[in-house]
């Protein structure tokens, strides 16, 4: 049976990859309000405006951090996921490493 640590490593990589790409790709976030489908982009969309408005016009450097974030680091939460429910001990150095640069 999968544990949290899974399911949170699996979310918080959904999360870097999905929502990253509106920061990345430059998508305006006010052309998401009218879309009915676009759920991921309201739902940024409504984060960035109540809580975080510096995401509404992003600076590069930002962009940048953002890309970073959904390139290597999401991907990375996937790897680490799959390795921990597999029980492989060769992912305890690279996510300690990783842990390093992030923080």
């Amino acid at each position: 049976m999968l544990g949290w640590l899974f399911w949170a490593e699996v979310a918080f990589a959904l999360t870097s990859i999905v929502f990253e790409a509106y920061i990345v790709f430059d998508i305006d976030l006010a052309s998401t309000l009218h879309s009915a489908v676009d759920v991921p982009g309201w739902l940024w969309h409504f984060y960035a405006s109540q809580f975080d408005p510096v995401f509404l016009d992003p600076p590069p450097l930002l962009r940048l951090m953002c890309a970073l974030d959904m390139f290597v680091f999401g991907p990375f939460h996937v790897l680490c996921a799959v390795a921990l429910v597999r029980r492989q001990s060769w992912i305890h150095i690279p996510s300690l490493i990783l842990n390093r640069c992030a923080s």
